[in-house]
This record gives C-alpha cells, structure tokens and sequence, in this order.
C-alpha cells in the first residue's frame, strides 16, 4: 500500500545544501508517492532551477516564514504532510 506524502521546503539562495536536502527527502521516502513543494523567497541564486530539475513545484514570493509555510500547507493535498 503506498502512502501519499507532501514534504514542503521553504528557501532562500540555498543552493549549497538544497539538492541534498531534496534528494535525502526522496531517498528517505523511497517506497512511498511523495511530491515536494518548494516556497523560494526570491532567491538570487540557482536554487530555483535546482528544486525544478529535481522535480519539486515551485511558488517563488517574497514572503517572511510564516506566510511561506502557510503557501506550502496550501500546496498540500497529501494524505499526509
């Protein structure tokens, strides 16, 4: 029985440790339907470009924590979150 699953990441010009982290989700949840969403506050790096290419949705909005996890809750439809 797999399990849907909606991990949500918020960033900020953090391509230094964004693809591990993303792909550590994956791996993490390996066996399970699991999609990642992404809120960038306006990075002025590649992280968006990163988070696309290893298949995360992306909502790019300059935005403080709190509303940023509250876009990624919306995102979510998952079974779990």
């Amino acid at each position: 029985m797999q399990r849907e699953l909606f991990v949500g990441v918020t960033t900020w010009n953090s391509e230094l440790f964004l693809e591990h982290c993303l792909r550590s989700i994956r791996q993490t949840a390996d066996g399970m339907q699991v999609r990642i969403g992404v809120v960038d506050n306006q990075s002025q790096d590649r992280s968006v470009e990163i988070a696309r290419d290893l298949g995360a949705e992306v909502r790019i909005e300059y935005c403080n924590q709190a509303i940023a996890l509250n876009r990624l809750l919306s995102m979510s439809d998952a079974q779990h979150t």
